[in-house]
């Protein structure tokens, strides 16, 4: 905050015109937050199928080859790991591609836009040589902020999806009394056997 008031105080037009690709990214990469949690719920969803049916293909190991199910069974399987691959792939691909591309290079146009807005007012005087080193001392800083915090909200979203995915089962083993996902985080002695 420190850093934009000193930017502004220097020049306010040429500061607003840097940071507006970085505000345009944050606003963009907070409206992709719910899209990356869906992802996130699908990406889980997938993983927990492959989870079920090795669970079930191992408990049952010996009817699977008395049946000769072997071949169907790793069929199957291929199967969910392949629809499994595709959901963290799509995940992946939003976050790391759309998210933080998106991020970098509005850091990017903004660093561009100082250069070519900010010649104009040294030509003219009202814009030094220091104002610029410290523009392109700020800009990194700021951006970066930007970028962490676009990134802190992805992670929001895909650990929200994940919470909400444990919750369903906790709420359904406490019974119909259960506060849902506050249990998860309520405080329960913890015992070594």
């Amino acid at each position: 905050a420190v850093a934009i008031i000193i930017m502004i105080r220097i020049n306010l037009l040429l500061t607003l015109v840097v940071l507006a690709p970085l505000a345009i990214a944050a606003v963009t990469a907070r409206w992709t937050g719910s899209r990356l949690g869906q992802l996130r719920r699908l990406s889980l969803a997938a993983e927990g199928e492959i989870g079920t049916f090795l669970r079930e293909i191992f408990s049952a190991v010996q009817l699977v080859q008395v049946a000769g199910a072997e071949k169907r069974a790793a069929r199957r399987f291929m199967q969910l790991n392949a629809a499994r691959r595709r959901q963290v792939l799509r995940e992946s691909l939003f976050q790391d591609v759309l998210l933080t591309s998106l991020l970098q290079n509005a850091a990017f146009l903004s660093t561009g836009l100082l250069l070519l807005l900010a010649w104009r007012s040294m030509l003219v005087g009202s814009f030094t040589v220091s104002d610029f080193a410290l523009f392109t001392y700020f800009l990194p800083v700021i951006s970066d902020f930007a970028m962490e915090i676009g990134q802190s909200v992805a992670g929001y979203k895909q650990s929200e999806a994940a919470y909400q995915r444990l919750a369903e089962p906790v709420a359904q083993l406490d019974g119909p009394d259960s506060q849902g996902p506050v249990d998860l985080t309520r405080y329960q002695p913890g015992y070594l056997t």
